[in-house]
């Protein structure tokens, strides 16, 4: 997901009353101008849905609706739009809400180290759900057992309210961009130094001030075979 620039959201903004029962003539020409303009536009509208659906304080309105039609009927979006919400955006946002609603609150409240050690839970009971397994930890094998859909909300979460600074994805580009050189790629999101490994929690870094992909974390008590099966999950070719 690219990061709506300040700029761009305030003048989105500028132009839908959201608030209001009927979407007003305003918001129609600026979404039908932005539709009918270049991609990146068009990019940065459908993550102007996906923020306001994110907001679970506000019921889906009209203006979500509308930007929604809008750009289903983009050929190019069409597809983002049907993985994105492949049963609408009222299903995205109740699915949000009773799936990950603890993740949405802790994370919106910048709160991301209740956030992460809510993150390790859920990939847990997403596994469990696959499996006879009580387990309270992972394997390498119970990553593919992860649906691809869970786990890409799980990152669009964390790259939604960080600024695209966390997340999953973002911890794979950066290994990606060090040729999957493991020990280069934890200096490079400050997880070791010196080839070490900080210590949890107090040597790591709860706030945006931390370095790009810090989180969210994954245990490494047991090797990095776990973390890599997640860095390599289809999910990254499915979705992204």
């Amino acid at each position: 997901m690219k990061k709506i620039n300040n700029q761009f959201s305030d003048k989105i903004k500028s132009n839908f009353f959201i608030d209001e029962k009927d979407i007003s003539i305003t918001s129609i020409q600026h979404i039908n101008s932005i539709t009918n303009d270049n991609l990146e536009l068009q990019e940065h509208l459908l993550n102007f849905l996906i923020i306001k659906l994110m907001d679970t304080s506000n019921p889906v309105g009209t203006t979500e609706r509308y930007i929604f039609n809008k750009l289903k009927e983009i050929k190019n979006m069409r597809t983002k739009l049907d993985k994105i919400f492949p049963n609408g955006i009222i299903s995205f946002r109740c699915y949000l809400d009773t799936a990950y609603k603890e993740l949405n609150n802790m994370l919106k409240e910048q709160k991301f180290k209740e956030a992460d050690k809510i993150t390790q839970t859920y990939l847990i009971q997403l596994v469990q759900q696959n499996t006879n397994t009580k387990r309270k930890w992972l394997y390498f094998t119970d990553i593919y057992l992860i649906p691809a859909y869970d786990l890409f909300l799980i990152d669009l979460l964390w790259k939604v309210y960080s600024d695209n600074k966390f997340g999953f994805s973002i911890q794979r580009n950066i290994w990606l961009s060090c040729n999957k050189n493991w020990n280069l790629f934890l200096e490079k999101i400050n997880w070791n130094n010196k080839s070490i490994m900080k210590r949890y929690p107090d040597e790591f870094v709860w706030n945006r001030n931390a370095p790009k992909g810090h989180l969210p974390l994954f245990n490494q008590i047991r090797g990095n075979q776990v973390f890599l099966s997640l860095l390599q999950h289809h999910v990254w070719i499915q979705y992204y």
